[in-house]
């Protein structure tokens, strides 16, 4: 583009306006804004110079906001960060619906330290906690190989906890007709 305000050696730096559009391009090295002293760099839109993103000078970014507290701050009716992946075109959303901090998925929800899995919620409404496939409604295992230690909350409201050894005793309870009935057992049956 011939039009405009060149810049640099080799006028890298330009700044035109094609008619429609205004630009700023950088054809060598880094392009930084800098603020040379403790104010902050606004960006502004519409003929109002309504202020839509600020940066303080303690590196905080504010969006909607004139007053960052956060070092991201997202000040809106319906506050909300949208992760979209495109490997498998699937979106996660984190956002504030009235007062409550909703996470919604297509997929499973998983909270984990950077190596473990600590909780899932499965896209299908269970819970599991030591465990990445949830069974029943709430389901915690603890232990490994054949000592795997289980309590399940079933979907009728039943409870279970057993272990998974080969003379392992369970105890488990049932609602049958209105009467409750708790059941003892091993591997051999209920005793």
């Amino acid at each position: 583009n011939t039009n405009g305000f060149y810049v640099g050696n080799s006028d890298d730096l330009h700044l035109f306006h094609n008619g429609a559009d205004s630009y700023i391009e950088n054809d060598t090295g880094n392009l930084t804004f800098t603020n040379k002293n403790t104010n902050n760099i606004i960006f502004k839109t519409t003929s109002s110079e309504t202020e839509v993103v600020r940066i303080t000078s303690a590196g905080k970014v504010g969006i909607g906001t004139n007053n960052p507290s956060a070092p991201l701050h997202i000040h809106d009716d319906s506050p909300k960060i949208i992760l979209k992946d495109t490997d498998n075109n699937s979106e996660v959303y984190i956002h504030n619906v009235g007062g409550a901090a909703v996470y919604s998925s297509i997929g499973d929800a998983i909270f984990q330290t950077p190596s473990t899995e600590i909780i899932r919620l499965s896209a299908t409404g269970r819970v599991g906690i030591g465990t990445d496939i949830p069974t029943d409604k709430l389901d915690i295992q603890s232990g490994s190989s054949d000592e795997v230690t289980k309590f399940k909350v079933k979907t009728a409201g039943q409870l279970e906890l057993t272990r998974n050894h080969s003379d392992a005793p369970y105890i488990k309870t049932f609602m049958s007709s209105g009467n409750p009935a708790i059941h003892l057992g091993d591997s051999s049956g209920d005793n």
